[in-house]
């Protein structure tokens, strides 16, 4: 009896330390929602200082409420603070070292004119220089970002297509025009990245304003909520004008470093990794529907490591020692991906279907990552519930914990990307934490 006993301990046993290698499914890894307890009344949007950006400051968190910035320690105690407009827009630096601040008026009696003042500071609250200006018409083609290197600030123009570098006493110190003897084009597609470092800025844009249009003489177009894709014009394609892209290489004071022309019809998107080493660049070909989307990475010799064809509009990237990781909408089955690409080939290591619409990815450690999903997209905003998903380098899930609605928009007002800075966010006008 002893023996039988022992021998069905033994399988027991042994089936327990086959579980990972058959594949089966183990226990999730438990992450939960922390409130922190402050004195902050109403926050809106809060991001943590990280890294070596201000080692030396006891700021490590900044905050903003309907009425002010407030810059805080690691307790959430205020030490400096700058009053703020509601309207105001704030463009931070990807290391969050700068911060810039937009506020603009509308002018009652000329209801297509609005003063724009923009103001420089640092994560501790320092101005470095403001600036008024006046902007006509309804949207403002003018894009900028400051860089972490310097205090630089890059200001792009969509229409002119055109660099200039604003450095950190507010003077330009450079104006690069990307295209020779290039005439206003209201609509050109023009989309800009900074290194983490600072230290590169990259730039793809087109020439001429591409398009296409179907036999009944719409444009193609894709409405998208809940995965699903609501309505898409996919009648023929009679006529087309090409973008003619080019990929735009620059220095921490906008010095033109490479430039070429690449592949493809229209830009899609762009992303450069954080010391400035890698890029990765997608572009669209307008009369195709299956792998539709040619996406390259190359150095910033621009010597490439791959290029391929996949079938739909990349969200996010993660750059890892080894992989790629990047999220789309998959045009063929609809259903939104997470894809792991070997950085050296291109080769699929492993891919996920998603349940919902993927908004950022973040490194955690050197074997795992978070990825922020959300039910529904309006417009270019996220919005509804989030969800807030770890997996392995493996493409396994390690957990994921549902958030709810977040509040973020009165910060962050360039990339979704920033949602969820090192895990604290927004829920009820309460500062949340993800405790891991």
């Amino acid at each position: 009896m002893k023996r039988a006993v022992f021998s069905l301990f033994l399988i027991f046993v042994i089936i327990i330390a086959l579980i990972p290698k058959l594949g089966l499914t183990q226990p999730s890894k438990q992450i939960v929602i922390k409130e922190i307890q402050t004195d902050i009344q109403n926050p809106t949007g809060i991001i943590t200082i990280e890294g070596l950006s201000n080692k030396s400051s006891p700021i490590k968190q900044i905050i903003r409420t309907d009425q002010a910035l407030l810059f805080c320690d690691e307790n959430f105690q205020v030490i400096n603070q700058r009053s703020l407009k509601k309207n105001t827009r704030i463009t931070c630096s990807k290391n969050f070292k700068y911060l810039l601040v937009d506020d603009q008026t509308i002018n009652d009696k000329k209801g297509f004119e609005k003063t724009k003042e923009l103001t420089l500071i640092d994560n501790n609250g320092k101005e470095f220089w403001s600036k008024t200006g006046i902007i006509e018409g309804e949207e403002d083609k003018i894009y900028y970002k400051p860089s972490d290197y310097n205090g630089n600030v890059f200001q792009v123009d969509h229409d002119y297509s055109t660099l200039t570098t604003i450095s950190n006493d507010g003077k330009n110190i450079s104006k690069v025009e990307l295209f020779e003897n290039m005439e206003y084009r209201p609509g050109r597609r023009l989309i800009m990245d900074i290194s983490k470092s600072g230290e590169y800025c990259i730039v793809l844009t087109e020439k001429f304003n591409s398009h296409a249009r179907t036999a009944s003489s719409a444009r193609i177009e894709r409405i998208i909520a809940n995965n699903k894709i609501l309505r898409e014009d996919t009648m023929k394609v009679i006529e087309k004008e090409v973008g003619e892209p080019s990929l735009f290489l620059f220095n921490y004071d906008g010095v033109l470093l490479n430039k070429m022309r690449v592949q493809g019809e229209q830009p899609s998107s762009l992303f450069i990794n954080d010391d400035g080493t890698l890029i990765f660049y997608a572009i669209q070909n307008l009369d195709t529907h299956d792998d539709n989307y040619i996406i390259t990475l190359i150095n910033n010799n621009f010597e490439e490591l791959f290029s391929k064809s996949i079938s739909g509009h990349t969200i996010t990237v993660l750059f890892t020692n080894n992989l790629l990781i990047i999220t789309y909408l998959d045009t063929i089955d609809d259903k939104f991906k997470l894809v792991a690409l070997d950085i050296n080939t291109g080769f699929i290591s492993w891919i996920n279907e998603l349940r919902y619409v993927p908004v950022s990815l973040f490194e955690i450690d050197n074997q795992s990552f978070s990825l922020t999903t959300c039910s529904e997209v309006v417009g270019e905003l996220p919005s509804e519930s989030y969800w807030y998903n770890v997996f392995d380098l493996t493409g396994k899930s390690i957990a994921q914990l549902e958030i709810g609605p977040i509040e973020n928009e009165y910060l962050y007002t360039i990339k979704p990307s920033m949602y969820l800075n090192n895990r604290y966010f927004i829920y009820n006008n309460k500062i949340k934490m993800i405790n891991k």
